[in-house]
């Protein structure tokens, strides 16, 4: 059999008590119990975490080998949790997925009346991450950082989801923790799924942590439109795991290109005027953006035009944001034939295209992949 030893800074003397008791209540003498020995210092707040050891497996033959524990984060929990924190133990310890903060062990500790939740270690507290959290500019992109955060915390759900669960406290940032630049989702709030329960159960719940807590500091546009589809029942989360706001500037471009179609019908043009406004978008390019203004003047026909060959319509903004990025993956290929080194870089396309048209690529990629597009 096997038992758990929690320790709160006692000295050894009370240990090997704690040691002699628990060998006492076996009574058997061919059978033998196996301890795992945690300590840390309870500072009697519950539902924080304490910075804590476990130690390796111990027998009674062995000595307590002090200062050999690996770290772990120590829970405190009400005593009436300790059946259900046992159960989450059995079924999320086996779950294959970095977001989660996986529960080691879960004990009723009778010095403190309390349940004791031993999990991975963690860093920092999720509101602290979120309190440095700064404005995206218009031209610019939400942090590597953040992208990992937001996409592990949606994969994570589907995992869940899959797995027959739903976490209830994922619109929390209390329910959140921070190992070092990764975020994890603590357990406590993670359950069996009901039969009241939908696949949207889950990504509501991270759709609400982001538009309440994040993005009121991030203000970004395509953190905006992937709450948008978050929300939205006909998307999966396989679209949603390859949403533009988590993809490279050269990726985004090759996806302006990937979505334009020539033969789109009347009612494809219709749905795209219907999901944004981009009126008058034409006189918005940068007069500093000699490249931009090049490709809005471009006629095959006439190479000292100066007309706008584009209208200000959401169609016509998506295909001169698709001819710019083809423009630049011509003159890539160009350099490469040549061996030179290109003259621009993916961002300095991409950026001012994010800026002149907020928020279109999420939008285009939205509509694209709503189940009905393709049989309009």
């Amino acid at each position: 059999m096997g038992d758990h030893i929690v320790c709160l800074n006692q000295d050894e003397s009370k240990i090997a008590a704690a040691f002699k008791t628990a060998l006492e209540k076996i009574g058997d003498p061919h059978s033998g119990i196996v301890f795992n020995f945690y300590r840390f210092e309870y500072k009697g707040r519950d539902d924080t975490w304490y910075r804590g050891e476990i130690f390796p497996m111990t027998d009674p033959k062995s000595s307590f080998d002090k200062g050999s524990g690996n770290r772990v984060s120590i829970w405190i929990r009400a005593a009436a949790d300790e059946r259900r924190m046992r159960e989450l133990v059995h079924h999320l310890l086996p779950l294959e997925d970095n977001a989660l903060l996986k529960p080691c062990f879960a004990a009723y500790n009778s010095m403190l009346g309390k349940t004791v939740v031993s999990c991975m270690p963690c860093t920092e507290d999720f509101s602290s991450w979120i309190s440095r959290q700064t404005q995206v500019q218009s031209d610019g992109y939400l942090h590597d950082e953040a992208k990992r955060m937001i996409w592990s915390v949606v994969s994570f759900s589907k995992v869940l989801w899959v797995n027959g669960f739903v976490c209830d406290g994922l619109d929390d940032p209390k329910n959140y923790a921070m190992m070092d630049t990764h975020v994890k989702v603590l357990p406590f709030t993670i359950r069996k799924k009901a039969i009241t329960d939908s696949k949207m159960t889950n990504r509501n719940k991270v759709a609400d942590l982001l538009e309440n807590h994040l993005n009121t500091k991030w203000n970004d546009i395509d953190v905006v439109e992937f709450i948008k589809c978050l929300r939205d029942p006909k998307l999966s989360l396989d679209v949603l795991l390859n949403h533009p706001l988590f993809l490279p500037p050269e990726r985004r471009m090759a996806l302006y290109v990937i979505l334009w179609d020539v033969h789109f019908s009347p009612e494809h043009r219709d749905r795209y005027d219907a999901i944004t406004s981009h009126a008058n978008w034409t006189n918005l390019v940068s007069a500093n953006d000699t490249t931009l203004l090049k490709i809005l003047t471009y006629d095959e026909k006439n190479e000292n035009n100066n007309i706008c060959m584009y209208r200000n319509t959401t169609l016509q903004a998506h295909k001169f944001a698709r001819d710019s990025c083809s423009h630049y993956f011509e003159q890539l290929r160009k350099s490469k034939k040549e061996k030179k080194r290109p003259n621009i870089s993916p961002d300095m396309v991409d950026r001012p295209l994010k800026k002149l048209l907020p928020g279109l690529l999420s939008k285009v990629y939205a509509l694209a992949s709503s189940q009905d597009w393709k049989s309009v």
